[in-house]
């Protein structure tokens, strides 16, 4: 009998509100993606040709983060890696995949959704992929290298 894990759960609102503040945080620091645009990004990482390690995609969405504390930092890379997991295993189940996108409400009430950064984000990383392999690569930090605490 083959025993398998059960895959974690997909991200509660609650941990995607949590993703996205962190992520929000750090792109006031003007190192990090949103959340609409790390999934973009990371909708393309995965369903790209090439198996990209998560050292290699994880820089390229948050930088170099400002963790609080060592538990932070590991709340978030879990987070993130689920994230990750969520996105391949929607895509690999038809009529499950569901993009995350930015949502507004005007002044005047009306909700607006907004598609335009996930698209982009999704677009700028299959529209070169010849390049994308190297962008990476210059962007990801050298291994071992220690995280940073405020």
């Amino acid at each position: 009998m083959i025993f398998q894990r059960p895959d974690p759960p997909a991200l509660s609102g609650a941990e995607l509100r949590a993703l996205e503040t962190f992520l929000d945080e750090q792109a006031e620091r003007g190192s990090a993606m949103p959340l609409s645009v790390a999934h973009g990004f990371l909708t393309a990482v995965i369903s790209g040709p090439e198996l990209v390690m998560p050292s290699e995609w994880m820089p390229v969405i948050w930088g170099d983060p400002e963790f609080e504390d060592e538990q932070q930092a590991q709340h978030m890379i879990g987070l993130i890696m689920r994230l990750y997991n969520d996105v391949a295993q929607s895509l690999s189940q038809t009529g499950m995949f569901r993009p995350i996108f930015e949502e507004w409400t005007r002044d005047d009430g009306e909700d607006l959704i907004i598609a335009d950064n996930w698209c982009r984000a999704r677009r700028a990383y299959r529209s070169a992929p010849t390049v994308r392999r190297a962008r990476l690569r210059g962007r990801a930090p050298r291994a071992r290298q220690p995280c940073r605490f405020r």
